[in-house]
């Protein structure tokens, strides 16, 4: 395999990872695309919905362009390779495994550790594209358990300078040269200016910074501007009744698709209480999510890092001038999936 360290990455002996499919299993070869991805995932998905609890199901990654491959249509940034997959479906059998096993997971835990191996893995052009959202009836006997398992933190809210980190494969040797087999893009982002950082979690893989700017910041708006991460949770839910009345109208049914971060170093549960008990009934729909600060959260990085401005100008002014026109990332921000960052 491409992988020498794939037991390592996946935490399963290699002898396991590439045995032989057991007589009778149901052969699926992965094709190299999204719908490939998603047409493995629903295999699984619709075996465990049968029942199909004796079955054997034996995955081809074959197909799957090596990690760091250019992806037309992204600049040319690197495919996360089959490696991230199996990974996503090994930690899926080690769910099953310990359902098996017992005392099992309650059925919704299992779901939402399996929602979030594949979430964590599923990845274009080095950035995260999957995520997932889980809903629970405040009057369930395990709420508290749900909202302590939701509190990790991982959404991330609009702010106004950070780095959007793009894994690339490809590290330096003790002499600070690059390694074979390293993508060349890694020398000419690091001749440039960018910030790049080796990662521990995923060897042999390093992260390019960059920098992003909302479009908000580039409306001429002024010191009056303010982002979600800036405004307290009342001027958000203040936020969302305006755009109810103004932009949806009261004789529509829609609704807005929103999702507030309350931050727990700052709000304790009591508030927690009361902010919802007083603000949500105003609206038609809010998703509130407990967070703890990024900075906590014990993850080597994460897709977006918030930088000060100071930090930010910094980093701009270390970049040549060449790559001036490229420096500031605006691609992901202009709405045109029909999720809008402002």
């Amino acid at each position: 395999p491409d992988f020498p360290d794939l037991a390592a990455a996946c935490g399963q002996p290699a002898e396991v990872l590439l045995a032989p499919a057991p007589p009778g299993a149901i052969a699926h070869r992965i094709d190299d695309s999204r719908e490939g991805w998603a047409a493995a995932v629903e295999l699984v998905e619709s075996m465990a919905f049968a029942g199909a609890a004796e079955a054997a199901v034996a995955l081809d990654f074959s197909a799957i362009r090596p990690a760091g491959s250019p992806i037309r249509g992204m600049q040319g940034r690197p495919a996360s390779g089959p490696l991230s997959l199996l990974r996503a479906f090994a930690r899926i059998r080690d769910v099953i495994a310990a359902a098996q096993a017992g005392p099992a997971l309650a059925l919704w835990e299992q779901a939402m550790l399996v929602d979030h191996h594949l979430s964590v893995e599923v990845q274009v052009g080095g950035a995260r594209r999957a995520a997932r959202m889980a809903t629970k009836s405040w009057r369930d006997p395990g709420i508290l358990h749900f909202i302590r398992a939701k509190s990790e933190g991982g959404h991330l809210s609009a702010r106004r300078h950070y780095l959007r980190w793009i894994q690339f494969k490809g590290t330096r040797d003790a002499n600070g040269d690059w390694t074979p087999g390293s993508d060349r893009l890694l020398a000419d982002y690091a001749a440039r200016g960018y910030p790049l950082r080796a990662l521990q979690s995923f060897p042999g893989m390093t992260i390019v910074g960059f920098l992003t700017v909302p479009l908000i910041e580039w409306l001429g708006i002024g010191p009056e501007r303010v982002t979600a991460h800036e405004a307290s949770p009342a001027e958000q839910y203040q936020w969302l009744r305006l755009l109810e009345r103004h932009w949806i109208g009261a004789e529509q049914g829609n609704r807005i698709s929103y999702t507030l971060k309350i931050f727990t170093d700052r709000h304790d549960l009591a508030a927690f209480r009361d902010i919802v008990l007083s603000e949500q009934p105003l609206v038609r729909c809010c998703a509130v999510l407990p967070s703890r600060p990024e900075q906590s959260l014990g993850y080597e990085y994460l897709p977006e890092e918030e930088v000060t401005q100071e930090a930010f100008a910094a980093i701009v002014a270390a970049i040549t001038e060449d790559a001036a026109e490229e420096a500031i990332d605006l691609e992901h921000l202009r709405c045109e999936s029909g999720v809008c960052p402002i």
